[in-house]
């Protein structure tokens, strides 16, 4: 749990912070599109672990028909123009999931990927943290832990034009 919410702060605090770089500013037509996407990676990255060797999980995606939001930059005011789709899930593998081949497993798969860039931490697999980023720069972290089996995904979409209605949770 920790790994995940110092993943967010680290995302918070770097990637969000700032105005966007345009490049990194995806069409305002495209804002309903990403949540589909988003689902099909996150389902993809959670189907590494058989749903039979799932001892707890806090992933319920037929259930939450909301996206959370979070700003991209914020002028001195508070006020940003920008917002970033989240997404995610946590869970728990059984004693005889081993996470850290699991996490193995997605960074080769996600580096072979054409235009998919791959990146965890210089250390290894002791508590990692891997960042997978698509061609159109969304950012999925996948965290785990293999005391406990934890298995963590934390999504985030590129930079959108914020929509007048917005609001922080919202149907998207």
């Amino acid at each position: 749990m920790l790994a995940l919410i110092g993943g967010i702060a680290t995302l918070a605090l770097s990637g969000c912070s700032g105005s966007p770089k345009e490049s990194y500013v995806a069409p305002a037509s495209t804002l309903t599109e990403a949540p589909p996407f988003m689902e099909e990676v996150v389902e993809e990255l959670v189907s590494y672990i058989p749903p039979e060797h799932i001892e707890e999980s806090w992933y319920h995606p037929e259930k939450d028909q909301t996206r959370s939001t979070m700003f991209c930059s914020a002028d001195l005011d508070g006020v940003s123009d920008y917002i970033r789709i989240t997404r995610g899930g946590l869970m728990w593998a059984d004693d005889t999931v081993d996470v850290v081949e699991v996490a193995k497993q997605i960074e080769a798969d996600y580096s072979a990927k054409p235009g998919w860039i791959v990146t965890r931490p210089e250390e290894g697999y002791s508590g990692p943290e891997i960042t997978v980023r698509s061609p159109e720069h969304y950012i999925f972290n996948v965290n785990i832990d293999a005391e406990t089996g934890y298995f963590a995904i934390g999504a985030w979409s590129p930079c959108f034009p914020k929509p007048p209605e917005h609001r922080t949770i919202h149907k998207y």
